[in-house]
């Protein structure tokens, strides 16, 4: 896979999800396309980085424990500095209702956790190239 400029290296992404599995993945498909990434499990612990990090964009897990992708979503758009930032929410249940949900609620996209890594690293540029 092709390696982005380094204005990638310079982007850090936050990706929250339980399945560590999932998580791991996730995380080398955003490190081979160049962006530093972090992971957590929960959404207590992702909430407790983002505080800590300020990730440039988060990439959560609809379904999580511990406050779900939505709850970890509006707690965002509530914090002074990170109301813009982009949150992508994906899950493995894609239906239009589930996206339309997630878009309403302020997510800047919805990303079908069975997505190629091409397009989830093109969805990824695009949301930090626009913010």
């Amino acid at each position: 896979m092709k390696r982005h400029t380094t204005a990638a290296a310079e982007k850090t992404i936050l990706v929250i999800d339980d399945q560590a599995a999932l998580r791991e993945a996730l995380l080398d498909v955003l490190r081979s396309g160049g962006f530093q990434a972090l992971g957590a499990s929960d959404g207590e612990a992702g909430l407790a980085i983002i505080a800590r990090r300020r990730p440039d964009l988060i990439l959560s897990d609809y379904y999580l424990p511990r406050g779900s992708g939505l709850d970890v979503l509006r707690r965002v758009r509530s914090l002074p500095g990170l109301a813009g930032k982009p949150f992508v929410l994906m899950a493995g249940e894609a239906g239009p209702w589930l996206r339309d949900r997630s878009l309403a609620a302020g997510a800047a996209a919805f990303v079908p956790k069975a997505c190629e890594a091409r397009d989830l690293l093109a969805t990824v540029s695009g949301l930090l190239a626009a913010a």
